[in-house]
């Protein structure tokens, strides 16, 4: 039965670092015949206190043959599982914090033109979530200066 890596998500990774050098570390890590990593998404963030750049990543995994499962990634595997944070040394000493990827992926819509009902139930979509985040737009219940 093929092994499961959860996604991962690493809250701080140089920005010097590539999707190539990150998926060679667990590849190296990993030790399996084929790179385990199916993919990353890099999302650059910048230090508010340095004003350097950075990158969140995202690593996602390609089944594991059972028979290329080394015995000290099951540990680890467990830990991500439970919500734990390991560490993963890249380059001493140097090294990544890595959780598991609880996030959902935010999918972007495509360009489209709005008919008439699509733009009155944005509208209305955005006047609830003003409501929401500005409470002074809802209206006092028993207010008659209107």
């Amino acid at each position: 039965m093929p092994f499961q890596f959860p996604s991962v998500f690493i809250p701080r990774v140089a920005s010097y670092h590539d999707e190539d050098f990150i998926a060679k570390i667990f590849w190296d890590w990993f030790q399996t015949e084929h790179c385990p990593v199916d993919h990353i998404d890099l999302v650059e963030k910048t230090d508010h206190k340095t004003g350097q750049p950075f990158y969140i990543a995202f690593v996602f995994f390609h089944e594991i043959p059972d028979d290329q499962v080394r015995y000290d990634i099951k540990p680890s595997f467990d830990s991500i599982n439970s919500g734990e944070t390991i560490k993963i040394v890249h380059s001493y000493p140097w090294y990544w914090q890595v959780k598991k990827n609880t996030g959902k992926k935010k999918t972007s819509s495509r360009v489209r033109v709005l008919s008439e009902e699509d733009e009155a139930e944005i509208h209305a979509a955005q006047k609830a979530l003003l409501q929401r985040w500005k409470p002074e737009l809802n209206p006092i219940p028993g207010n008659t200066d209107d």
